[in-house]
């Protein structure tokens, strides 16, 4: 499929999610940025959601997730991140097709993170409609990962298939 086609279809998927959608040029490429707030209980915090969907050609996705935080942190309403609030920023890389290095990458570096702002890179691979993602454990925040894995299967399921 397509890398257009691939993110336009995640775009739609989090539009009927209740995420808002707007466009941005995020590390140089072409990017669309949806957004949510909601309150995480066991932290009495609000979380400040923001899924990037960004396409290229291929490489590595830390510096695109990377910047993805950091466009989280700066565009991100309300009081500063550690007081009772939080980022949780997933970037979606979409390319044609993906390389050994930028798989190896994904799955192995720890995703960026900043003071109460936490990331997640997810590496898509538009001809196989798969993706690749972080496999590690995340020692700091780990209280958030399931935020990100319900993130990443409310977003992918029944559009995009894991890789094993």
């Amino acid at each position: 499929m397509d890398p257009d086609e691939v993110a336009r279809r995640i775009q739609e998927r989090l539009v009927a999610q209740g995420y808002t959608l707007e466009p941005a040029t995020i590390a140089g490429l072409p990017s669309h940025v949806a957004r949510k707030k909601f309150m995480h209980w066991p932290t009495l915090s609000s979380l400040h959601t923001f899924i990037a969907i960004g396409r290229a050609q291929g490489g590595n996705p830390l510096p695109y997730t990377s910047a993805v935080l950091d466009y989280a942190v700066t565009n991100k309403t309300g009081l500063p991140p550690g007081l009772q609030t939080g980022v949780l920023a997933t970037a979606f890389l979409v390319v044609p097709t993906v390389d050994q290095a930028s798989v190896e990458a994904v799955r192995q570096s720890s995703p960026p993170k900043r003071w109460a702002a936490m990331s997640s890179a997810v590496l898509v691979d538009a001809s196989t409609n798969t993706y690749f993602t972080y496999q590690g454990r995340r020692v700091i925040g780990a209280a958030y990962t399931r935020i990100f894995t319900k993130t990443l299967t409310q977003t992918t399921e029944n559009l995009l298939t894991p890789a094993r």
